[in-house]
This record gives C-alpha cells, sequence and structure tokens, in this order.
C-alpha cells in the first residue's frame, strides 16, 4: 500500500469506525463542541494512547540513545541537512500560493547551503540574511479557501486534519526530492532517508514533549489546541490576524 492511500484509508476508518462524540444540548456545550471541532474524539483518543505506547518503546528510546551517541554540533548538522532538502517542496508550495518573494528565498537558500553550506549542513543562508520560507501543501490548500475540517489524530504520526492529511500524502507523489529519491535510490535508502527524518525531528522535541505528556492534566486536549495554534501561525507566516471575530479553529482560512 502506498503511502497517500494509506492516509485516505485512515481517514475513511476514522469516520467509519471511530465512534463520534456525543453532541450536547446545552446551548454552552454546544459552543465549545463546535469550536473544538473534535467529532471523532472517542476514537482519536484511543490512538493518541496507542501512539504514545508506540512511541515509548520504540522511537522516544531511539532518539534518547540517537542523543546521546552523536555531539549536538553533528545533530544540528544533520537537521540543517534535512531541512535542506525540503526547500524545493516549499517553493513549489510559495509559488503555488503567489509568495514569489518567499519562493525566491527558498531557492536562494537551496543554492547557498547546498553549496556555501556543505550539501546543507550548515545554515550559511541564515548566516547571509536570508530566513526560512518554509511552506507546506496543507497550508496551501488553507490559502485556497479549503477548511481543515475536523481534527484526526493520525496512527504513528499524531495530531492532524482531513486538508493537512491529504496535502502530507500528497507530498509523497510531489515532492521533487522524493520523487528523486524513488526514481534513482534503493528501497532501503528511501526507507533510511525517511525513518532518519522522523528520527531527527523526535529527537529535536524529546523535553518538550515529555514535559507536555507528564505535566498535562490531559495530554491530548493541550496537544490538539497546541498543534491547531501551530498551524494557524504557519498558514499565515507567524501573522495572524488579530481580531475579535478571528477563530483560529474556524474552517474559512
Amino acid at each position: 500500500m502506498n503511502i497517500a492511500r494509506f492516509f485516505i484509508y485512515t481517514i475513511l476508518l476514522s469516520l467509519l469506525v471511530g465512534g463520534c462524540a456525543k453532541k450536547p444540548t446545552d446551548p454552552a456545550e454546544l459552543a465549545v463542541f463546535e469550536q473544538t471541532n473534535d467529532p471523532l474524539e472517542p476514537w482519536n483518543r484511543f490512538v493518541w494512547k496507542a501512539n504514545l505506547k508506540v512511541d515509548k518503546y520504540t522511537l522516544k528510546p531511539l532518539a534518547k540513545g540517537y542523543r546521546a551517541i552523536t555531539p549536538e554540533p553533528f545533530r544540528m548538522g544533520i537537521r540543517n541537512a534535512y531541512d535542506n532538502i525540503t526547500e524545493p517542496w516549499s517553493f513549489i508550495n510559495n509559488i503555488l500560493q503567489g509568495q514569489f518573494g518567499r519562493a525566491g528565498r527558498n531557492l536562494g537558500r537551496l543554492i547557498i547551503n547546498s553549496t556555501v553550506g556543505i550539501a546543507g549542513l550548515f545554515d550559511a543562508a541564515t548566516d547571509l540574511g536570508v530566513p526560512s520560507a518554509d511552506e507546506d501543501l496543507g497550508q496551501t490548500f488553507a490559502k485556497w479557501g479549503i477548511g481543515e475540517g475536523p481534527f484526526l489524530m493520525v496512527p504513528f504520526l499524531g495530531p492532524s486534519n482531513p486538508r493537512d492529511l491529504v496535502g502530507f500524502a500528497g507530498q509523497s507523489y510531489a515532492d521533487p526530492v522524493g520523487f528523486a529519491l524513488r526514481r534513482e535510490a534503493s528501497t532501503w535508502t528511501n526507507i533510511g532517508v525517511t525513518a532518519g527524518g522522523f528520527l531527527v525531528q523526535r529527537e529535536q522535541v524529546l523535553d518538550q514533549f515529555d514535559s507536555l505528556v507528564e505535566e498535562s492534566q490531559d495530554s491530548y486536549a493541550a496537544i490538539r489546541s497546541g498543534y491547531r495554534q501551530n498551524r494557524v501561525f504557519e498558514i499565515y507566516n507567524g501573522d495572524p490576524p488579530i481580531d475579535d471575530e478571528f477563530d483560529p479553529f474556524a474552517d474559512d482560512f
């Protein structure tokens, strides 16, 4: 099964067997229910607990081991290299959004970091005044006016929504770097690159994620809120509108 089909099946499975939360009749409770936009909450909470178990016995120990044996300068270089290979995909999405200045930054960063930065190991572009301009297909969909849909907790991957999940699946087809790897590299190389990316991301949030899970009275609700607020921040490139009518959870981006 390819990645795109997996995500499509995940959405359908969530809708079919996910056990919807009971819609309240009290007006105040109904308003909170609609703002939360999590009709699949029982299913999502089940997946969240399962994800925590998987993480506890697999990804977290690997990330801690990786941190223990790899000095910070080397970890930073690897993070920079992974960030560098996302520039072509960000470039495409900035073009699709009509953000040509940001697309130019993607192109500049790719050239600078791939050369002066030695294959992306050093973020020379930022030092030279060319900041990052990350974008993904979920953000592009949002800029096109596509609503996020209900909150989803995806097996193994974590928090998402239908818009972002379809965008993530689309990346498996359209990302130029991923396409080149599938075409030119072996299956094991592709697996290694993908697994390495997950490991690098998990190591980056070891302390923050563990603190959230251990200290929150309801870690699921905290993750849900944090994910959605962060996506709003990303969609608006760090400058979301602030007014009395702005609802960060509305389906009207």
